[in-house]
């Protein structure tokens, strides 16, 4: 189970990048890999290491977070992980109000 979802993981951060209009030899540029290697992650074959991913946030100067908070998204949830999902989106939603009211002081 762990590995289908590392390499769930890793395959919805390589469609996330695209979607947003990366293209594959870009997204293999920041990943420092070959554009064979990238279509091998998006096919589920392989998955990213931290340290890759680490290198394609710095390459896209896109924080680490939001690259899984994108990809986390777009998995699907087991059904007895629903209601902390629902609990944990909800409190990300009430700490945005918080530090935009923060940022208003």
């Amino acid at each position: 189970m762990a590995k289908t979802t590392e390499y769930n993981l890793s395959k919805k951060i390589i469609n996330l990048l695209e979607s947003k209009g990366h293209s594959l030899e870009e997204i293999s540029k920041a990943a420092e890999l070959s554009k064979s290697s990238i279509c091998r992650i998006k096919k589920g074959e392989r998955s990213l290491t931290l340290s890759r991913l680490k290198t394609i946030a710095s390459n896209l100067k896109v924080p680490i977070p939001v690259l899984l908070w994108g990809a986390i998204n777009s998995l699907p949830y087991p059904q007895e992980l629903e209601q902390q999902h629902q609990d944990l989106k909800a409190a990300l939603d009430k700490s945005k109000s918080i530090r935009k009211m923060l940022d208003c002081l």
